[in-house]
């Protein structure tokens, strides 16, 4: 912790791109979740034709486009430019595919939808875990592992979403894998379960299948002791 005389922060290291419009992604992520888009599109009039554009999209990157400083259409150049930005946006790809899954789930009475998310605690891990009923995070035995699995299970609580932690080729290092669960513990966060390594799990990728269907073995048995306890405390 860095003093400072009216406020203290704390420095930490991150995968993100860091640019001078990357935090407009968290203004795209809020009007995402007010439902922003809907309510523009309802509104106001619908395309003239097939090729149209929506009202949505007129609109959404001009709000980006004031909250970043701008008053000129001269500057969306820099926010369309913006790599931060637009790796951020990429929250609101997320949004759209949960979206769709959620109906697809509801058309055919399906219990539970898992939503793989990214690393870090970006725009796109946001979008993956907001509403979701638990997180289970899934680290290995390094050190950028150990570091991302605290920032989402921070994230996960301050959602005041329930999260697990399930440690990856534990048996490379089991002194390890206590310390990580132990210090998950400590954060609010539960062991699912541990998986082995195991080169099935290369196989059953070239085989384009699960591990689950590829083999019986004990990695399976991992697996499966990870999801029942998933689901067990999903309830």
């Amino acid at each position: 912790m860095i003093g400072q005389t009216v406020l203290s922060f704390k420095v930490e290291m991150t995968r993100d791109t860091i640019t001078p419009h990357a935090g407009l992604a968290l203004v795209g992520e809020f009007a995402v979740g007010i439902g922003m888009m809907e309510a523009v599109d309802r509104e106001l009039p619908e395309p003239g034709s097939g090729a149209g554009y929506k009202a949505s999209e007129y609109i959404f990157p001009l709000v980006l486009m004031l909250n970043g400083g701008g008053r000129r259409l001269e500057d969306m150049r820099q926010i369309r430019e913006d790599e931060g930005l637009r790796e951020g946006n990429s929250g609101k790809l997320v949004t759209l595919i949960r979206q769709e899954a959620c109906s697809i789930a509801e058309k055919e009475g399906l219990n539970y939808i898992i939503v793989d998310g990214s690393p870090g605690i970006g725009c796109p891990v946001i979008a993956s875990i907001t509403g979701a009923d638990l997180v289970l995070v899934v680290t290995e035995l390094t050190f950028s592992g150990r570091h991302d699995l605290l920032r989402v299970a921070d994230l996960a609580s301050y959602f005041r979403i329930p999260s697990l932690v399930c440690v990856n080729k534990w048996d490379l290092n089991p002194q390890i894998t206590e310390q990580i669960e132990k210090e998950a513990e400590e954060h609010g966060v539960k062991a699912a379960g541990r998986i082995r390594y195991d080169r099935a799990i290369t196989e059953a990728q070239i085989m384009k299948t699960s591990v689950v269907e590829y083999t019986g073995g004990a990695v399976s048995a991992d697996i499966r002791a990870a999801w029942r306890n998933v689901v067990y405390t999903i309830g």
